[in-house]
């Protein structure tokens, strides 16, 4: 069962517990006691390229730097840096060792994980890192840390390829993609991870190494699934495909709650034990209030998404059309379209950033249709006794195709879960108001049990990039006692004081 026991804190000074002598060194502060912003400019504003920046809490681009798509326990940065180029990365992470500053990197501030409230320091700010060289022979193309969902699939689009990446046009690339990387090409590529053929990274002591099969094989191996304790990704190698199909097609549907059992019945024979055929590339749906229907109980909302034509794929749909949904929207567009058609594009509300999230997530394999009446009637209930949450909360269901996500050797990385075939998330989401926390966070552990208990016989388990941070390091790093022991052993050779402590850490 997950436990929501978050120990946060807060009001203690990083740099109050230890002073240091003046060294006669350029990357050294005079002292630790309190790092003022202007001292870390001056100290470390002339060892940067011209095209980084370094700003406080009052620059104008502060808030584009720091916001967050989480605000429930966010980071506190007292100071950013934006590299313009990626050898600055190195500089700012020795600058910072030297003067025992904790540093954290943000690309697009998607990250739900709790530790990352516990951070204070300075913050390496990736967004300027956006180009993309294709190799020579078409076969994968370097990113830079900074690249995001949409714009990698647009680039690529236009010149006749495509990649793995998430299912979120505005979230990030690399963070989703070090914890594994879920997405609508998955069924016939894999996962984002799987896709890695090279890493540049920099290390905590500040020092710049190329990780893959060749060099740092044992590193490689970890960060395909549990890269965020290891390292800043500066650039990463992946691999790229002929986009094949010029159009996907799209059908959303929205249900009462009335056709709940068979619409589960539906969607279990569709995906059938993780068998969703390869082009029937992503299903997902949820529970949300929709005014126009009703404004105390929620609508089923779900999507499908196939690659190729509309007359391929209704041989999948038409049980759907036979369950007499009150709404139907449907098309065809090109691929570069079909996030924001289906809810998940940069302009469209989950972007949106600066509500409070609360989280619970669950693996299955199979939908139990009783939990998701349970779950389904327990949003009716906590809607009703806080109206607040109405208009930005859902649980959401996601069904990908998973062939060659099952294909890979589960021992050949650190990603785990190759038999969840399915994702589930409660979101509730507010304006942050504390005094709602408590009621929040039991009504996501309610449903995390429920999901739990209508699996029995299966282990919790979490998806790094959707949990909360309460949940057990073994639900989200394997059960298999010998993946956290290699995850430990490579956090003592690369990262021995865990500078790298913000999202799910290895080590407490």
């Amino acid at each position: 069962m997950m436990r929501l026991y978050l120990f946060v804190t807060r009001g203690i000074s990083l740099f109050s517990l230890a002073k240091a002598f003046y060294l006669d060194d350029d990357m050294c502060l005079a002292t630790r006691a309190t790092p003022p912003n202007p001292q870390i400019e001056h100290d470390l504003g002339p060892l940067l390229d011209s095209s980084s920046s370094i700003f406080g809490p009052d620059d104008p681009r502060w808030y584009n730097a720091t916001a967050r798509w989480q605000a429930y326990l966010p980071p506190h940065p007292f100071i950013a840096v934006q590299v313009g180029v990626e050898r600055d990365i190195a500089t700012v992470v020795e600058y910072s060792k030297r003067n025992g500053i904790p540093f954290y990197a943000v690309n697009r501030g998607h990250g739900l994980a709790a530790q990352q409230g516990n951070f204070t320091g300075i913050e390496i700010d990736l967004q300027l890192l956006t180009n993309i060289t294709l190799a020579e022979d078409r076969q994968s193309a370097l990113f830079q840390g900074g690249t995001y969902d949409q714009q990698v699939i647009d680039y690529l689009w236009d010149l006749g390829y495509v990649t793995t990446t998430g299912s979120c046009g505005c979230v990030g690339m690399l963070g989703p993609g070090l914890g594994g990387g879920h997405g609508r090409w998955q069924g016939f590529h894999g996962m984002i991870s799987d896709n890695f053929v090279k890493l540049n990274v920099v290390l905590a002591d500040g020092s710049a190494i190329e990780v893959s099969q060749d060099s740092h094989a044992d590193l490689f191996w970890a960060m395909q699934g549990a890269g965020h304790n290891f390292g800043i990704v500066t650039s990463f190698e992946l691999k790229i495909y002929p986009r094949l199909y010029d159009t996907w097609y799209f059908k959303i549907y929205i249900f009462t709650q009335d056709k709940l059992e068979p619409l589960f019945e539906e969607l279990n024979k569709l995906q059938n034990n993780g068998t969703q055929p390869i082009n029937m590339a992503a299903q997902f749906g949820m529970y949300l209030i929709n005014t126009n229907f009703s404004k105390t109980e929620a609508v089923i909302w779900w999507s499908f998404a196939y690659a190729g034509t509309q007359a391929e794929a209704q041989q999948y749909l038409t049980p759907f059309d036979s369950l007499g949904p009150v709404n139907i929207t449907d098309g065809n567009v090109p691929y570069t379209e079909i996030m924001h058609v289906t809810g998940t594009g940069v302009g469209d509300s989950l972007c949106d950033k600066g509500l409070a999230r609360h989280v619970g997530t669950a693996g299955l394999q199979v939908y139990n249709i009783t939990t998701q009446r349970q779950i389904y009637d327990l949003f009716n209930k906590k809607i009703a006794e806080y109206p607040a949450f109405a208009a930005d909360t859902a649980v959401i269901m996601e069904g990908y195709s998973i062939e060659n996500v099952r294909n890979k050797d589960p021992k050949a990385s650190a990603y785990p879960l190759r038999d969840d075939y399915l994702l589930m998330q409660t979101v509730v989401s507010y304006l942050p108001n504390s005094s709602l926390d408590a009621a929040v966070m039991e009504w996501a552990r309610n449903n995390v049990d429920l999901w739990n208990e209508g699996q029995p016989g299966r282990l919790p388990t979490t998806y790094v990039n959707y949990g909360s941070g309460a949940e057990s390091l073994e639900s989200i790093y394997g059960y298999e006692p010998w993946r956290l022991e290699k995850l430990r052993a490579l956090k003592k050779r690369y990262d021995p004081h865990n500078q790298f402590r913000y999202y799910f850490p290895i080590i407490q």
